[in-house]
């Protein structure tokens, strides 16, 4: 027999250079419980990053949500934003690093894109473990759920 118990929780995980918290919010939304794991992620090696990540994440929860902080982000406008060019809206304002995947966020509420980077090694660790789950920046969260209030 499945839990079913679990399946009614919705698991956010927001991701940072000094580690990861995990949050878990039941059906109404309200924050149930809350964890913070410390670890150097954006400096450990894939497999590291994935067995940190499976272990705290192992459970059926009915979805999930990654939240990603990064100091690498740019915003702009709908109407000017090309997929092919996002590096280049990025590189504007930021240098390139080497192993950073590039991403993106609409935030229809406000007509804009929020182009971000993140390294690659996080990127690949989450769509292992996620392979279907959107990775959010933090301000395209900040943006979006205010709205939503």
């Amino acid at each position: 027999m499945e839990n079913t118990t679990l399946n009614s929780y919705n698991l956010i995980i927001r991701i940072s250079s000094d580690g990861f918290y995990l949050s878990v919010y039941n059906e109404a939304n309200s924050l149930l419980t809350s964890k913070k794991i410390n670890a150097p992620l954006f400096s450990l090696p894939l497999e590291e990053v994935i067995h940190l990540l499976e272990k705290e994440t192992q459970l059926n929860y009915s979805s999930f949500r990654i939240i990603c902080e990064s100091d690498t982000y740019t915003i702009i406008p709908v109407d000017i934003f090309r997929i092919d060019e996002a590096a280049d809206f990025l590189r504007l304002e930021h240098k390139q690093t080497k192993n950073e995947s590039i991403l993106f966020n609409k935030i229809p509420a406000w007509n804009l894109i929020n182009t971000f980077a993140i390294p690659g090694t996080i990127h690949n660790a989450l769509n292992h473990l996620f392979p279907k789950t959107i990775i959010e920046h933090h301000i395209s969260y900040l943006l979006t759920d205010e709205v939503r209030l």
